[in-house]
């Protein structure tokens, strides 16, 4: 039975390889047939094209016979071909070229109207001032005043493309970016895209991968980001260092003589004896530390005092006639000198420095580099210029505030811009307009005029000789203090006093700023910014506050909430405060006198209040405090208004000095 089987089922085996045969060669067969059949149809087709082929040959040779003309052959037709297809290449790129032109002159369109209305006030000054303008009496466009803003003139369509680019995780953080978006953000241009856009793409784009990642990451939707060790992972790292409060200056000097503070990690600073830690006492570095490069002993800016100096004075005392216009414009001038003076008290009762030591120097128009003598040993004053690069890079990329409120002649200079005559208006007025003087003089004497005096004073007569006006140490040329100006050498007086004040004596302390700045980063990514936007990067911004914008910036929890009383005093009573106590109270909750650009509202973190908890005490008693890495401000729960103010005015005015409250 058992071997029965077995050939039963060899059979059935057998029969099944036998019809699986079959089929297989059926399947080749049908293979074989299918390719027969292709190949005939193909042989067909050639046949017809070269039938085709023969006949147009024919009709060619036939028209060229009727014309009288020669077929021409395969190269010629190459030839042909190829002036087509350069003649639709050029079509394209005029067509491109044309796109090109319309969207830069609708641009340059918009420019022109975004700076018109940022320039309205000066443009309106200047045709008021127009003799013809003021025997017309019609209306113009400057009686009324812009109905938009310079916020309104802007590209949307662009800003749209620039942000999709940003989205791109690889893009952003690699820090690779299509040609024309570096194109635009280097361009005039620029300034038709909203700030916030703009230093978006220097964070990404300046501040190395580090700062690259956690700007990207920030961006991004913190609910999408489900991992906190993932988060957690790229935060920058910190660098600590401790100090003497004392002698902070030359702590930061040392400080910047580490080789790991060029690196991408913050710099945080904590005090001897003082137990604050983290972003406030290291913001107070920063601050403390730009008034130390202020003091007017260090010898490093120009100051106004020196606006006339001995040599203008001796000129004034020889000028005896036309009494009446001279005395009108004296007394204009000394008119204005006061309100700078009464202004630059101001400003130094707003700033002086914590130690009582000194008053920074200040200059309505901003810090400038005294001039020096580049024959003589200056190099302390170069190595602070350098360090002063590299403190205040630091402070952009760490987002801490200064308090070095340059000169904008200053920093277009380290940005790479050439110095003009017209700049030492902005500096030295007096000296500006005398020079001016003395150029109309010496175009005269090129035009062969007769009357070269000086306010009816000969040139030799003003007793000047060749050093630089209010540095009598200082030689325009060699053995200058013996060399006396007159008509035959004004010129090259003239010239050699512009250059000295615009470049011989200032470009080396710009070029050593220059250099320890780019020990951090390039400064001249700085140019995505407009000056008065890269002057609020260094040192902030103070702004006006009211109840509505204290409301939308403060943030009440741990006890109080928006509806809460000490919450309401807490609005009203700081909504009360001059412009020099919420200069004190920002300073004693962020380290800093002045806030980041866009005010309270984009202070990062938070300004958060919180109650504070009393130990048995009683509330009234007890002085608010508060926690300076987190901005945070500690408030008991006061009884009345008028002791949360009193207790509160006592915290900003008498314990803003250290870290002991922390």
């Amino acid at each position: 039975m058992i071997i029965i089987i077995i050939k039963k089922k060899e059979t059935k085996k057998g029969i099944e390889k036998e019809m699986e045969t079959k089929k297989e060669v059926e399947i080749e067969i049908e293979k074989e047939i299918e390719i027969e059949k292709e190949k005939e149809i193909e042989k067909e087709i050639e046949i017809e094209n070269e039938k085709e082929i023969i006949k147009n040959e024919n009709e060619l040779k036939l028209k060229g016979k009727e014309k009288g003309k020669e077929e021409p052959n395969e190269n010629e037709k190459e030839d042909r071909n190829k002036e087509n297809d350069d003649e639709d290449e050029d079509e394209d790129e005029d067509g491109n070229n044309n796109n090109n032109q319309i969207v830069y002159n609708c641009f340059t369109l918009l420019l022109i109207i975004h700076e018109m209305i940022g320039n309205w006030q000066i443009l309106r000054n200047l045709y008021l001032s127009s003799t013809e303008i003021k025997k017309d009496k019609s209306i113009s466009i400057f009686d009324q005043e812009p109905k938009i803003s310079q916020n309104y003139i802007s590209s949307q369509r662009l800003i749209s493309k620039i942000r999709q680019q940003f989205s791109s995780s690889l893009y952003s953080i690699a820090n690779i970016f299509p040609n024309w978006i570096e194109d635009i953000f280097y361009s005039d241009f620029s300034r038709l895209l909203p700030f916030k856009l703009r230093h978006y793409y220097f964070q990404l784009a300046s501040l190395g991968i580090l700062r690259s990642i956690n700007v990207f990451q920030n961006s991004l939707d913190q609910s999408s980001i489900n991992n906190y060790k993932q988060k957690k992972a790229m935060r920058i790292p910190r660098y600590k260092v401790r100090i003497d409060r004392e002698t902070i200056l030359q702590s930061a000097l040392k400080i910047f003589s580490i080789q790991q503070i060029y690196e991408e990690s913050i710099l945080e600073i904590e005090y001897f004896g003082e137990k604050g830690t983290g972003s406030g006492p290291s913001q107070e570095f920063f601050y403390i530390t730009s008034l130390e490069l202020r003091n007017p002993k260090l010898n490093l800016w120009y100051l106004p005092e020196q606006n006339i100096s001995e040599q203008e004075t001796n000129e004034n005392e020889n000028e005896n006639e036309n009494e009446n216009e001279n005395e009108n414009e004296k007394k204009e001038v000394n008119e204005n000198e006061k309100e700078k003076e009464k202004e630059r008290e101001r400003e130094r009762e707003k700033e002086k420095d914590l130690t009582g030591k000194f008053n920074p120097v200040f200059s309505t128009f901003g810090l400038f580099p005294r001039p020096i003598n580049p024959n003589e040993e200056n190099t302390k004053i170069l190595q602070l210029f350098e360090f002063m690069g590299s403190f205040v890079a630091k402070s952009i990329m760490d987002k801490r505030i200064c308090d070095l409120p340059f000169c904008d002649l200053f920093l277009k200079y380290a940005l790479g811009d050439s110095p003009k005559i017209s700049d030492l208006n902005i500096i030295r007025p007096t000296l500006a307009k005398t020079l001016e003087q003395f150029l109309e003089i010496i175009q005269k004497k090129e035009n062969g005029e007769k009357n070269l005096k000086y306010n009816n004073i000969d040139i030799r007569d003003l007793f000047l000789n060749f050093t630089l006006p209010g540095y009598p140490d200082i030689e325009l040329i060699e053995n200058g203090t013996n060399i006396l100006v007159d008509l035959d050498n004004l010129k090259e007086y003239v010239h050699s006093v512009y250059d000295h004040f615009l470049n011989v004596g200032i470009k080396h302390q710009i070029n050593a700023f220059v250099w320890g700045f780019n020990k951090i980063f390039e400064i001249t990514t700085l140019k995505v910014f407009q000056i008065s936007e890269i002057q609020s990067l260094i040192n902030g911004e103070i702004e006006p506050w009211d109840e509505k914008l204290l409301n939308e910036a403060l943030l009440f929890k741990h006890g109080y909430h928006s509806s809460s009383f000490v919450s309401k005093y807490l609005i009203q009573v700081l909504s009360e405060f001059t412009a020099e106590q919420q200069i004190l109270f920002v300073r004693f909750v962020t380290g800093s006198p002045r806030l980041p650009i866009g005010g309270l509202r984009n202070l990062k973190p938070q300004l958060t209040v919180v109650k504070s908890v009393n130990r048995g005490e009683n509330a009234d008693n007890t002085l608010p405090t508060v926690m300076t890495c987190h901005n945070f401000l500690k408030i008991p729960d006061y009884s009345k208004k008028e002791i949360l103010k009193k207790r509160l005015l006592t915290a900003i005015t008498d314990q803003c000095i250290g870290f002991h409250l922390s």
